[in-house]
């Protein structure tokens, strides 16, 4: 079963920690706008995501961006650069800074809409 060769992988790694202290933009058709925060260090979630795609090789779509793989965590989609501007400036205003260490990850699923809520079908520890 696929988790537990992701289980396999994961637990050659140790825990690791990531802060979340930046809003960024990933520009998106016809004046459209995600926001996520960064999460940092960077590398580790990289290694990470390496290390899964090569349980999956075939699961490798987010490396074939121009950039490659971009950790992030979506906050959610704006319209219009001004207020593209406008919300990531207030939310950074008030952002304080969250550190927490990566020590499971969660295998999620969801189906058609209205159907279409993730939900956590396993978990994977990282580390022994």
């Amino acid at each position: 079963m696929l988790a537990e060769r992701f289980s396999l992988h994961c637990e050659q790694i140790e825990p690791f920690s990531i802060q979340l202290s930046e809003f960024r933009v990933f520009p998106q058709r016809q004046g459209s706008y995600t926001l996520w925060l960064a999460p940092e260090p960077q590398a580790a979630l990289v290694r990470l995501q390496a290390l899964l795609e090569s349980v999956v090789p075939d699961c490798s779509d987010v490396r074939r961006y121009p950039s490659g793989f971009t950790p992030h965590l979506t906050v959610g989609q704006v319209e219009g650069h001004a207020t593209m501007v406008a919300v990531r400036t207030a939310l950074q205003a008030l952002w304080q800074t969250v550190t927490f260490t990566v020590a499971e990850l969660s295998l999620i699923w969801r189906g058609e809409p209205p159907n279409d809520v993730f939900h956590t079908i396993r978990t994977v520890k990282v580390g022994k």
